[in-house]
């Protein structure tokens, strides 16, 4: 089945021949690759405990990664997190796949910008691409000093997107 989906691609995009090359779908395909960060401020897994306890520090999420202190302070989370996709972005090298696939990992940020308790949430993956995105995380890492939220946040937990989509056209 495999072989025969490839030999579809070949006919779509049609490779140029040449003596002794092999065809590559990666170079004749479009390839969007979308990535998206949750969750990055809470030590729990469940929503609705995460909004509990942003509510019980006393910051107030004004929206998505910023928040506001009890005394006024106002917190930015955007720049850390789009430096943290950025190097986890160059770090992924996805195995290719003529089928679209979603993995979404889970690990916790330490205050020091190491990751511990790196593993699979969700994926709908094969196990060697599931290795690629957890090979990616450990490659990027450490991702610089977490910001400072209050005295008592020593990590946070982030869950991390890796969407891999194939679009074959001309």
């Amino acid at each position: 089945m495999l072989t025969k989906k490839l030999k579809t691609i070949q006919t779509i995009v049609k490779p140029p021949k040449k003596e002794n090359q092999m065809f590559n779908p990666k170079i004749f395909c479009l390839l969007i690759i979308a990535f998206s960060i949750w969750s990055t401020l809470s030590c729990c897994a469940k929503e609705t405990d995460c909004k509990a306890r942003l509510q019980s520090s006393g910051l107030k999420e004004v929206s998505k990664n910023i928040y506001i202190t009890q005394d006024g302070l106002i917190l930015d989370f955007n720049p850390y997190m789009r430096r943290m996709e950025r190097k986890i972005k160059r770090a992924w090298n996805p195995p290719f796949s003529i089928n679209s696939y979603k993995i979404v990992v889970i690990f916790t940020l330490e205050q020091t910008g190491k990751v511990s308790n790196l593993s699979i949430k969700e994926s709908n993956a094969e196990a060697f691409q599931e290795r690629a995105a957890l090979k990616a995380i450990r490659k990027a890492a450490p991702f610089g000093r977490l910001p400072k939220i209050n005295d008592s946040s020593k990590s946070a937990e982030v869950n991390f997107t890796f969407d891999y989509n194939l679009i074959v056209g001309y």
